[in-house]
């Protein structure tokens, strides 16, 4: 399982029209059973997908739509808290845009770490292991805004300047790097010796990535 949520990754910064990407929202009623993932009564998931991030009463941070199963029922990633008849749903293919690079990238790091050093769970290391991977994913994220923007540029004859965004990549990369460097050779080090430009010192510290974006 990834050391990181969509939450957090859009909590860096990124937003859907970075990537032209819309994200409306829908808000359904639906009935809560708690202790049950199962959201029944629905009124209307035609807009509904797989991935939306789930908001409302009695629902539990970080839970998305597992399934849509019928025109009147959706199945949510953690059981509901409470029981009730009001569900907010964020329809959006901004999550799941997200989620997919942040499980890819889990991946990739769990690959190179070996699973019992990304499964560690003790401190320093399972902070160098989240930010490593969040460095890693933020790169990709950068990538993806490069993609978009040269995508979108090169067709009307514009050659966009995507220096400034090529530079964060790199930076994000080399500090993800740092942490997988440190974590492979096992040395243990205190926090404040990863205190880069783009990765902030402190254990429950966000990256933090310069403004402004390109566009």
């Amino acid at each position: 399982m990834s050391k990181n949520t969509v939450q957090n990754i859009i909590a860096m910064g990124f937003s859907p029209e970075m990537f032209g990407k819309l994200e409306p929202q829908k808000t359904i009623t639906g009935k809560l059973t708690s202790g049950s993932p199962i959201v029944t009564e629905v009124s209307d998931t035609s807009n509904i997908t797989a991935g939306d991030i789930a908001e409302g009463n009695g629902i539990p941070d970080d839970t998305t739509v597992l399934s849509v199963d019928s025109d009147t029922q959706i199945t949510l990633s953690n059981d509901a808290s409470a029981t009730g008849e009001d569900v907010s749903i964020t329809a959006s293919s901004f999550p799941p845009f997200i989620s997919t690079i942040i499980d890819e990238q889990a991946d990739l790091l769990q690959g190179r770490l070996g699973s019992d050093v990304y499964g560690d769970e003790t401190e320093p290391n399972a902070t160098y292991i989240k930010r490593a991977e969040k460095g890693l994913i933020a790169a990709e994220m950068m990538q993806a805004r490069i993609i978009y923007i040269t995508g979108n540029a090169v067709p009307n004859g514009e050659e966009p300047d995507t220096r400034s965004l090529d530079r964060q990549k790199k930076d994000l990369k080399a500090e993800a790097e740092e942490y997988i460097s440190r974590l492979v050779s096992g040395a243990e080090t205190d926090s404040k010796a990863y205190s880069g430009s783009v990765l902030v010192s402190g254990n429950v510290s966000p990256l933090n990535i310069p403004r402004p974006f390109y566009g």
